[in-house]
């Protein structure tokens, strides 16, 4: 199809993006919770007189970070080049567009933004309990990222300020880290210019 998917990735298993559930679920927790204690907001330097900013997001996934940066009230825009993600993102965004939001399937080439967020596959660790189902379907859809470290790269290379989502224990995926925000699971590293 328009897409470049087969009918057998189609046919994985059930598998739903629910955007506009987890929309929801945000405006309802964050009525009684703090966006700023986020640490991708942290990351990201979002603040309550800071957030109206322009925000790219370099992979989007299954969208998850982007609903979070957006439904804070930042612009974002957002790119997926897995072709069965995208499709699924784009399904999610015909029902219901979001305003302040635009997506793209394919790779970033050269639009502008204040602050620039990628978080890429990554190989799997080797933990004790398994990584949630929906982890684990989208690990299958989704290959590593080779050219992960060449790519952030080039963005710094541009000269944008960039975070990257890594797993905690993680190395860096390319040096010149300015600051870091740690989670208990993930850590953001944090580039400037």
């Amino acid at each position: 199809d328009e897409w470049g998917i087969s009918h057998a990735e189609l046919n994985l298993s059930p598998f739903k993006l629910e955007i506009n559930h987890k929309r929801n679920y945000h405006n309802k927790f964050f009525k009684s919770h703090s966006y700023f204690q986020e640490n991708l907001i942290k990351a990201l330097g979002l603040k309550k007189d800071k957030k109206d900013i322009n925000i790219i997001d370099l992979s989007a996934g299954t969208i998850s970070d982007s609903l979070l940066i957006n439904t804070l009230g930042a612009k974002v825009s957002a790119y997926e080049r897995n072709p069965l993600l995208a499709c699924l993102i784009s399904h999610e965004l015909q029902q219901r567009p979001w305003a302040n939001f635009t997506f793209h399937f394919g790779q970033w080439q050269d639009e502008v933004a204040d602050i620039f967020y990628f978080d890429p596959m990554y190989d799997e660790p080797n933990e004790k309990s398994a990584p949630k189902k929906s982890m684990q379907l989208l690990r299958k859809i989704v290959e590593v990222d080779q050219d992960a470290k060449e790519f952030a790269q080039s963005i710094l290379d541009k000269k944008h300020k960039l975070v990257i989502k890594r797993p905690r224990r993680a190395d860096v995926l390319i040096s010149g880290v300015h600051h870091e925000i740690l989670g208990k699971s993930t850590r953001y590293d944090v580039y400037h210019p």
